[in-house]
């Protein structure tokens, strides 16, 4: 690219987050007092110690039992084990799809009470970080525990900064995949693709203590944060045709990102990559490219989204520029401007990407926490099952075909396969 493309390109790019600014900077003037009614994130009292002990009565047997409960107001699942209804019964088990009840782990980096409303990074309410701190000082916060000083805000972004560029190998694989292929699949592929590029972060070349050495682990979060918009950024290029582009060394992290964009046990990487493909379906992330939004916030909150803070505030200045109905006009104003694919020039199948960039840091957060973890462990889930109790083998003369709902369909030769009996052998 040349220098007077970059420099185009970078302006273009300031140009995006200049009317970004404009908008929250237009609502400043908002009075704080309509905005807090809504804010109960800093107002709550902390939970009250729960400890103390439940006592079960299995009518079953008539048996009684004692299970200790946590200052947190948890139980170990593995106590109901002990209740059993006699030598044949393997001990109770919690049924629990979805995990909807179910905390596997504990942390110390977020808190959510979706009741109430409440999400809090470190104990700081998400509105005043929403507010102030920019994306690379909330990952910071995140992942070490404390806001940054300004030193360490310098070197944090530094340190990402250095390790934006993405080896050319990963940026062949993108160029080699079909362009039309679904950008989250190929941000997952070049996600996982990482390990191969950097096997000095792989615990089975280099050893199981290997992320034990904080310089380690500092210097994959560092490379993860850093590489994630240019992989996402090449992954946009190529739904539209266009070669990738090379970060800037002047730009700041969401700049770099619109400039690049404007342009047209495991190892730490397959880790994500996974984590990222979880983000990837019509449950999660990928439920936005299937309808029209329902409502500005996540469904876990059941109260009021506290993110939605600083959309309020758009929401009153959209408000104050239609002067008509504030339900009707402001609803679609914002619905207009938060999904149109000209609204940002994104096409709605990269929505997902947008959301996981910012997730790395939180999936690092979780990572990094759980490798000092000591009840870290394998998650094994049990099951309830429900099929066949026993079956003995049947010859295959002697069996019967099974229904339609129980067989294989109806398979399409591949495309590969079609070419290669053409005689291509591509």
């Amino acid at each position: 690219m040349s220098e007077s493309d970059s420099s185009l390109s970078s302006v273009s790019a300031r140009g995006r987050l200049a009317v970004l600014a404009a908008h929250l900077a237009a609502a400043s003037s908002i009075s704080p007092a309509v905005l807090e009614a809504q804010c109960v994130s800093a107002h709550v009292s902390p939970p009250e110690n729960l400890q103390g002990t439940l006592t079960v009565v299995d009518e079953r047997t008539g048996k009684k039992y004692q299970i200790q409960v946590s200052k947190h107001g948890t139980v170990k699942a593995s106590d109901f084990k002990k209740i059993s209804a006699g030598k044949d019964d393997k001990g109770l088990k919690l049924y629990d799809p979805g995990y909807l009840n179910t905390a596997p782990v504990q942390s110390s980096i977020s808190y959510i009470d979706g009741d109430e409303g409440i999400l809090r990074y470190r104990g700081y309410p998400i509105e005043e970080l929403a507010e102030s701190s920019t994306f690379l000082e909330v990952s910071y916060l995140i992942m070490y525990g404390n806001l940054p000083s300004e030193s360490q805000l310098a070197d944090w972004e530094f340190a990402i900064s250095q390790h934006s560029a993405v080896p050319q190998g990963i940026l062949d694989i993108i160029q080699a995949m079909p362009h039309d292929a679904h950008p989250m699949g190929v941000l997952v592929s070049a996600m996982s693709a990482l390990s191969i590029f950097h096997p000095d972060a792989n615990p089975a070349l280099r050893g199981q203590d290997l992320y034990k050495s904080k310089q380690v682990r500092d210097k994959q979060i560092a490379r993860i944060l850093g590489k994630a918009p240019t992989i996402a950024a090449a992954a946009y290029l190529r739904l539209a045709g266009r070669p990738p582009v090379l970060p800037s060394s002047n730009l700041s992290y969401a700049e770099n990102f619109l400039y690049m964009l404007d342009s047209l046990g495991v190892d730490v990487y397959t880790a994500l990559a996974g984590a990222v493909g979880a983000l990837y379906g019509p449950l999660h992330g990928g439920a936005n490219e299937k309808a029209k939004m329902s409502g500005f916030g996540h469904r876990v909150y059941k109260n009021y989204d506290p993110r939605a803070k600083v959309i309020k505030k758009l929401a009153e200045e959209v408000f104050s520029i239609v002067g008509r109905d504030p339900l009707i006009e402001v609803a679609v104003a914002l619905e207009k401007a938060a999904l149109s694919d000209e609204a940002m020039g994104f096409p709605t199948e990269f929505f997902p990407v947008l959301f996981a960039i910012p997730r790395m840091a939180g999936y690092l957060a979780h990572w990094r926490e759980s490798l000092d973890d000591p009840d870290t462990k394998i998650m094994r889930p049990l099951q309830v099952y429900t099929g066949a109790w026993l079956r003995h083998y049947m010859p295959l003369r002697e069996r019967m075909e099974t229904s339609e709902a129980n067989r294989l369909g109806q398979v399409s030769v591949s495309n590969a396969s079609r070419r290669r009996l053409a005689g291509s052998g591509i």
